[in-house]
């Protein structure tokens, strides 16, 4: 058959099988492709005498569902978009700014070592992990919330799952992380969140397979060949799935990946916007939901933008009034890998900076190996950052944007979202917190003078006076002058030449 149809009436042939088989026996499927045909032929050789749609039934969904319909109802929010666009962003995520997404899982496995899905949900017992010495490293970094995968495209399940037996908690590891986490990070004083990756776990079964789920803004806008719609099985055992998570884990951030962008998932995803926001507001808690793309209404949930994305860009001329989030990687891979590439910690704080000068909050992804272990100069730039963040971090916590973002030769994200170099000395972004404007320096300043145009004497976009000027971390008396081509300041011999520079501005 072409595609999983709605029914999902099995039409596998023996030829399709075969091929399958030729990779399952090989046991070598390190690359995303051949690891994804792995997981898809165990899928074809399970299912191939039963009814397709078995794989997406468990017992309880039913009531579940029933669950979810009977809190949606009863509000305040309804599953209807016109309801859910009430929601606003709660101060705590405004506040936060920075916050760390951690990768982790059998897939480390999978891309670690080599291993296929199965062999790597059978291995996967990570025995040097610790809940208390990850939160007090999260701590240290200076993140202020933290988002580990609860379940990511594997559909391995690191928490005891109710609607699945594929879980860290019935499988060898006999482990609840999800519970480990969430209380060791909350004891840490910083907020918990988690992810959901299931809604791409359906494609995993398409026959004859493919290379990653069709592109849903092209599904949104035409019928695309490729698109393979979930069917109704699925999507409530994803509703199932995702509201369950929410009930044993009460998380103050939920993360969806991209294909929730598909059409089918409307309705489910109105359905559990409305739970989620309903129990939070049991909970007396505020919350966030993460929107990716045209998913939602602009207002339902915060905007989340994913490094490397070419769906979004915008003019970073202008100030982004509505909070949002960019996610990247610290590294140039999701999942740890030995051959791992590091992003330095002034790179890092750079690309910070120019998010949080945009109304951005910073969602940046770390990950241990497979044993659970940070290895060592993962945490060496997580305590750097840490450390620039314990001086340096009133100029991120609690701030808001400015009336521009920044000035200098490099713009940042915004016209693409990608990991972006070369910031140079007159690169700086700037935000604010009541009568204070901090402008961040985004890389070392040529000589021993800078000069920030935008706060010319004769600007307009400062009309206020300034009452004093000092660099942040620096004891010294800061020399300061404000003139028609801007506010120079002499830089002390002792300023770092590596970290961001980070000038306070106190107006009267």
């Amino acid at each position: 058959m072409r595609a999983v149809t709605r029914s999902l009436a099995p039409v596998i042939t023996l030829r399709r099988v075969l091929h399958h088989l030729r990779w399952w026996r090989t046991g070598l499927l390190s690359p995303p492709l051949r690891w994804r045909a792995n997981y898809r032929t165990l899928a074809a050789l399970v299912f191939v005498a039963a009814p397709l749609s078995a794989q997406w039934t468990y017992p309880g969904v039913d009531q579940q569902l029933k669950k979810v319909d009977q809190v949606a109802a009863k509000g305040p929010f309804q599953p209807a978009w016109s309801s859910l666009e009430n929601n606003q962003a709660p101060e705590w995520f405004r506040d936060a700014k920075f916050g760390l997404f951690v990768h982790w899982g059998p897939t480390t496995l999978t891309v670690s070592q080599g291993l296929g899905h199965k062999e790597s949900m059978a291995a996967f017992n990570p025995k040097g992990f610790d809940p208390a010495v990850w939160a007090d490293l999260f701590r240290r970094t200076g993140a202020k919330f933290v988002v580990p995968v609860g379940e990511h495209h594997d559909g391995y399940a690191m928490y005891n799952a109710s609607f699945t037996d594929t879980s860290s908690v019935k499988m060898l590891p006999k482990r609840d992380f999800l519970a480990d986490l969430s209380a060791a990070i909350r004891k840490q004083g910083m907020i918990f969140g988690t992810s959901s990756h299931f809604e791409e776990h359906f494609w995993y079964f398409a026959d004859p397979p493919l290379k990653s789920p069709p592109p849903p803004l092209v599904a949104r806008t035409t019928p695309d060949p490729r698109a393979i719609p979930p069917s109704e099985e699925f999507l409530k055992l994803w509703l199932a799935r995702v509201t369950d998570m929410v009930d044993k884990y009460h998380p103050q951030m939920f993360y969806f990946d991209w294909q929730i962008e598909q059409p089918a998932f409307q309705p489910y995803l109105q359905k559990f916007a409305a739970y989620y926001y309903n129990r939070a507001a049991e909970w007396k808690q505020g919350v966030v939901l993460n929107r990716k793309y045209e998913s939602f209404p602009e207002n339902a949930g915060i905007l989340d933008i994913s490094v490397f994305t070419k769906r979004m860009t915008w003019d970073p001329a202008k100030v982004v009034h509505a909070p949002w989030q960019y996610d990247t990687m610290s590294t140039n891979n999701w999942f740890w890998r030995a051959d791992v590439k590091f992003r330095p910690a002034p790179e890092l704080l750079a690309e910070m900076a120019d998010v949080v000068s945009k109304n951005g909050s910073y969602l940046l992804n770390f990950t241990p190996d497979g044993d659970g272990v940070f290895p060592e100069q993962t945490r060496n730039t997580m305590l750097a950052m840490g450390q620039w963040l314990s001086v340096n971090g009133e100029a991120i916590y609690g701030t808001r944007p400015w009336t521009v973002f920044g000035e200098g030769p490099t713009t940042g994200l915004g016209p693409a979202f990608g990991m972006v170099t070369g910031y140079t000395g007159k690169d700086i972004r700037f935000t604010t917190k009541k009568n204070t404007l901090y402008a961040i320096v985004l890389a070392p300043p040529a000589g021993n003078t800078l000069t920030i145009q935008s706060l010319a004497a004769a600007s307009p976009l400062m009309k206020r006076e300034i009452s004093s000027v000092s660099i942040l971390g620096h004891k010294a008396r800061t020399v300061w002058k404000r003139a028609a081509d801007g506010l120079s300041l002499e830089l002390p011999a002792q300023t770092s030449l590596e970290y961001p520079l980070v000038v306070k501005v106190d107006q009267k």
